[in-house]
């Protein structure tokens, strides 16, 4: 549990002992990561998502950085996206685009080159020793701010005992707001008022993202919630 964990030391990704970056032909850029037994690379033509993504696990001073693979080099043909960073043997990749208010995120094992977890986060990643921690991003398939079924299935997916239900009206309030807010900015005719009433229905009536904190086993895998207050907000 978080209580635990909070009193052991919490780390961000492992700091690189090298960073290189090189011009390839077309314009694009190679980015090498270096670690004392690890080396990622990211050939980026700078169009969404990275054009590739690989690792490569090694002993001794290990290859060099150049686009032409070296042997036993993984290529990511299931993930597409940019890398995040690297906890020991495991190597993050984040998603090429967020949605709604949080980021996808696949993590691979550099001993046997295989994807072995992914999941959504809002926010940044910390490891301890024995698990990744993060605030979980879940799209829920029904509407915990009008639906106490809805809200009473986040609070177990949560497990938290705070009223689900209320979180999500507030969190809904404050998005439509802000929505709200930012449109009032704009010209609007009155076909254009209908509309906007009508699209502000549509979000009230939207499934709802539910977002708390977890505690992830970095052997089995296996997600455990922590105690902090969930948070809640429409999909969009």
């Amino acid at each position: 549990m978080l209580t635990t964990l909070t009193f052991l030391a919490l780390a961000a990704f492992d700091a690189p002992t090298k960073v290189e970056t090189k011009t390839l032909e077309q314009k694009r850029t190679l980015t090498c990561w270096r670690y004392p037994k690890l080396l990622v690379k990211q050939v980026d033509a700078h169009e969404k998502g990275a054009q590739r993504l690989s690792f490569v696990r090694f002993e001794g001073a290990g290859p060099v950085c150049e686009e032409a693979l070296a042997p036993a080099e993984k290529v990511l043909d299931d993930w597409g996206g940019y890398y995040a960073g690297a906890f020991g043997t495991l190597v993050v990749f984040d998603g090429d685009d967020g949605w709604n208010g949080g980021m996808g995120f696949a993590v691979y094992d550099a001993m046997t080159g295989t994807q072995v977890f992914k999941d959504a986060r809002v926010g940044a990643m910390t490891s301890t020793k024995g698990a990744l921690l993060y605030r979980r991003l879940v799209s829920l398939d029904c509407n915990a701010a009008a639906d106490q079924a809805c809200a009473t299935k986040a609070m177990t997916l949560a497990n938290t005992k705070q009223n689900v239900l209320a979180l999500c009206t507030k969190g809904y309030a404050t998005w439509l707001a802000d929505f709200q807010k930012q449109v009032a900015k704009l010209p609007c005719d009155g076909d254009c008022a209908a509309g906007r009433k009508e699209q502000l229905d549509s979000f009230r009536s939207s499934n709802s993202v539910l977002v708390y904190e977890v505690s992830v086993d970095r052997a089995t895998f296996a997600i455990t919630p922590q105690t902090k207050r969930p948070e809640c907000w429409l999909q969009n």
